[in-house]
């Protein structure tokens, strides 16, 4: 059977596509690839027994939560608003950013800080408006502010995920899909202090940095690489100062926000579950170049799928709550807040509840 010239001719253009068009960054060689750790993996729980959600007002996507001094709930969603929610008050919107917030926390005196992947790093104003601190630009040095956490000195410690894929051109979504396919390694955790404006930088060449908490002790800072699975450890205090160190690797799933849980230990949200594709071209960055030419929908999705995990002082996980089914799924975090755990999500349109941490 002969093949018709121009089918011929529109195959060696579909392949002369996926082989030589141009892509944003080309994918860089990592790997092998980190099992999955079993035997720091403890039996899964379900994660869904006792869960409620506390729907939002109005779009979705509470990535974050902070808790006010005074015990006020903060989150921001997709549509770039900030929310509060108290009992008996229900929600009230504080104003909106003109990004996407993500990353939220109070400082001592109860100054609302935010990480926004588009517009920067902010501090929300009386007033309800969000004062500027360091703009997110894909000209300068950030691209994707994403996570932040103040100690009680008011210094801010905070993460920019990605410089390749700015958040600004890509969008939030595009943007982290873009940056795991190609492994940019081009995050950073910084330090800013909002009375002198100093800007230090702690670690570079993170694949998607991202949640970033104090550690319980306030000798370190934990920080989530969700390209590696893995977690880091960097001190900021006592004879090793500057030091950086991994602290938890091989997670079975895409590490996003970390904080720390009230009886001790730390809760971290897995995203997604790891891909077993993403894995499998890890050392092939040409056919992962491959993928990101493909059209959006046929590029590797994150599943629906709930998982958290909760982690002592040491780095070991300590318990595994899993459900399959995705009643709540992509979720970002956790925070402890009078006799609940908020659950925090990407994409759902509500926060997920939990009683208080379970013994």
């Amino acid at each position: 059977m002969k093949v018709p010239i121009w089918l011929l001719s529109v195959l060696v253009a579909v392949m002369a596509y996926l082989a030589l068009w141009p892509v944003p960054m080309s994918a860089q060689r990592w790997g092998p690839v980190d099992e999955v750790n079993s035997d720091q993996l403890p039996g899964p729980e379900p994660l869904d027994s006792g869960l409620t959600t506390l729907p939002l007002p109005q779009s979705q996507g509470p990535e974050d939560v902070a808790v006010s001094p005074d015990g006020q709930i903060t989150t921001g969603l997709a549509d770039g608003t900030l929310w509060q929610w108290s009992e008996g008050a229900g929600w009230a919107m504080l104003g909106h950013t003109g990004g996407r917030p993500l990353g939220l926390d109070y400082s001592s005196d109860g100054t609302l800080y935010i990480a926004d992947a588009i517009k920067g790093l902010l501090r929300w104003q009386p007033d309800g408006t969000a004062q500027t601190l360091l703009a997110a630009d894909e000209l300068g040095p950030l691209g994707f502010v994403d996570d932040l956490a103040v100690d009680p000195r008011g210094k801010i410690y905070f993460t920019d995920a990605s410089r390749r894929f700015p958040a600004q051109r890509f969008g939030v979504t595009d943007g982290s899909i873009r940056d795991l396919l190609a492994h940019s390694q081009s995050g950073s955790l910084y330090r800013f202090d909002p009375v002198s404006g100093q800007l230090d930088t702690l670690m570079t060449g993170l694949s998607f940095a991202n949640g970033v908490t104090l550690s319980h002790d306030g000798n370190s800072v934990l920080v989530c690489e969700t390209g590696r699975y893995r977690i880091w450890r960097h001190q900021i205090s006592g004879s090793q100062v500057g030091q950086s160190s991994i602290w938890i690797d091989g997670l079975p799933g895409f590490p996003d926000n970390i904080s720390r849980a009230d009886k001790g230990g730390y809760w971290v949200g897995l995203v997604a579950p790891r891909d077993g594709l993403l894995d499998a071209l890890a050392p092939y960055p040409a056919l992962r170049d491959v993928i990101q030419r493909l059209p959006a929908a046929l590029r590797p999705a994150a599943k629906r799928h709930g998982q958290l995990l909760w982690l002592n002082e040491n780095g070991a996980i300590e318990r595994h709550f899993d459900d399959p089914k995705g009643t709540f799924a992509f979720i970002t975090g956790a925070e402890h807040a009078g006799d609940r755990v908020y659950l925090t999500s990407l994409h759902e349109p509500a926060l997920g509840v939990l009683p208080a941490l379970r013994d």
